[in-house]
């Protein structure tokens, strides 16, 4: 089982709200908010500071906490998202936008597991490394943690190989937890990046697995390392606890 959230696609354009209290109506926390929503007005950035000119993205990157949908994606994505939580219309000139709200909370984090970022009050301030429950995960497309709730929005394998099944581009993946592995190969994770040349994976190269190869050997003989010291060591402590017994026996 493997577990992505998205990640800015370098090249793709990016949505912007045209007010900065906007931001923080677009931090959703799992709370439905159809009922109530008032449509943010948004903006596509389409180049860079320099003038170089970004791309079109069935997915403009907003932030892992709100994954925004151009129409394309609305209507291949729409029957999936709609168990996980509500599609939300955005006002922008430059085209149809809805922002996804995840009202989908599963409790599927790992603490013991994850390397977990807490305040002096317990409370979690940020998760650097992602490891969830198998079980609570099963039937699961999309959730979010109630650890944090307007943190990202996290997608299984499903969904992800559903969006490269429709062909969607500029849309990036970034993979935070794979059951296959104790540990990820690399803080950074494995990527799935859609482009508009290829909507296949991209693969890690050839020199990168090699060297995660080499540095899960190295782990594994430093671990073989330290074990064999630990057994000398208590085979020390036997012989020298056997010799002062048998000294004050004669």
């Amino acid at each position: 089982m493997r577990v992505y959230h998205l990640e800015v696609l370098e090249g793709y354009e990016w949505v912007l709200p045209t007010r900065k209290a906007d931001y923080e109506t677009l931090s959703f926390d799992g709370t439905p908010r159809a009922s109530t929503w008032k449509p943010v007005t948004v903006k596509l950035l389409r180049a860079a500071e320099d003038g170089t000119k970004f791309s079109q993205s069935d997915m403009p990157w907003l932030g892992t906490h709100a994954p925004v949908l151009r129409t394309r994606a609305v209507a291949a994505l729409k029957e999936f998202l709609s168990v996980y939580g509500e599609l939300l219309p955005l006002a922008c000139a430059d085209g149809d936008l809805q922002v996804f709200n995840a009202t989908s909370i599963v409790a599927a984090l790992d603490a013991y597991r994850s390397e977990v970022v807490t305040f002096s009050s317990g409370g979690v301030m940020t998760i650097k490394e992602y490891a969830f429950k198998p079980s609570t995960l099963r039937g699961v497309g999309v959730f979010k943690l109630p650890e944090i709730p307007r943190g990202p929005v996290f997608f299984t394998e499903e969904f992800v190989m559903l969006v490269q099944r429709r062909g969607l581009i500029g849309v990036g993946f970034k993979l935070v937890w794979d059951s296959s592995r104790r540990r990820l190969p690399d803080p950074s994770g494995d990527r799935v990046r859609l482009h508009a040349s290829s909507a296949r994976e991209r693969r890690p190269s050839r020199c990168y697995e090699a060297n995660r190869r080499r540095c899960d050997d190295r782990r594994g003989g430093s671990r073989r390392a330290e074990v064999d010291r630990q057994t000398r060591r208590k085979r020390l402590r036997h012989r020298a606890a056997s010799r002062s017994r048998g000294s004050g026996t004669s």
